[in-house]
């Protein structure tokens, strides 16, 4: 009888803990560029690209389409000589930023790949 409990209460413990897993789908991500002058850039999702050109700091939102495997692959690159930084950060919509890149570069160019 004593077994019977014990084995009825860890089998209980062992559900309640399988059904809570800590494991959570990322459903949103921010692209942040952080550039004071022009800037190109490339944005790939799941092989599928988009092309942006904007001036200055800008944000772009991606939003993931179901739960499958979410391969993004970011290319942005400065469109003058200078030295001055050009940076990109991904980040959770919390502000957390889970990547980046900068180059000081003329005319230098940053790549970042997450797979998620």
């Amino acid at each position: 009888m004593t077994i019977a409990v014990i084995a009825t209460i860890g089998m209980v413990i062992g559900f309640y803990f399988i059904g809570r897993s800590n494991t959570r789908i990322i459903q949103t991500l921010v692209v942040e560029v952080d550039y004071y002058d022009h800037w190109n850039a490339t944005i790939a999702v799941n092989g599928i690209s988009e092309q942006f050109s904007y001036y200055s700091k800008d944000t772009i939102i991606l939003n993931r389409l179901g739960s499958n495997l979410w391969k993004i692959s970011i290319a942005c690159s400065k469109n003058d000589g200078s030295t001055g930084a050009l940076v990109v950060r991904v980040k959770l919509t919390d502000g957390t930023v889970i990547k980046h890149a900068q180059t000081d570069s003329p005319y230098g160019t940053v790549e970042v790949d997450i797979e998620l």
